[in-house]
């Protein structure tokens, strides 16, 4: 509203056209900010509850899925789908890591082994065995 009361005061070209994208770009940030902080929370929804689908998430922020998809886009560069499967095969892997003997694929979400290590492969190319669990 300061910068519309401005504009209209001011008769000098030069100082509105300043003022103007003074004004735009501290919306462009205020709405990259408002992406970003949208994204990090649907992040933080997912680590407290694996599994969850990406319309559960987007529907406890408010935001339809199709805009939250957007975000992590913009954001990211992948969709959330692909985000969340990513977090929830890390938990998998260094939950594996650190408690072997009690390591199960469904606790995660897996439908059977086949299906974590389809997932294993599709993000790090080699099966289970193969990978240096070590640096997680």
């Amino acid at each position: 509203n300061d910068y519309l009361e401005q504009l209209l005061v001011d008769k000098n070209f030069e100082s509105a056209c300043e003022l103007m994208s003074s004004f735009l770009n501290s919306d462009l940030l205020t709405r990259a900010e408002h992406k970003i902080q949208t994204v990090q929370q649907a992040i933080q929804l997912y680590q407290n509850q694996i599994e969850q689908q990406v319309s559960k998430v987007s529907g406890q922020l408010y935001v339809s899925q199709k805009t939250l998809t957007r975000y992590f886009k913009e954001i990211l560069g992948i969709n959330p789908k692909t985000c969340f499967n990513i977090i929830r095969l890390r938990t998998a892997l260094k939950h594996y890591v650190e408690h072997n003997q009690s390591f199960s694929i469904y606790d995660f979400g897996y439908t059977d082994y086949s299906h974590f290590v389809k997932e294993v492969k599709k993000y790090t190319h080699h099966i289970p065995s193969q990978l240096n669990l070590l640096n997680l």
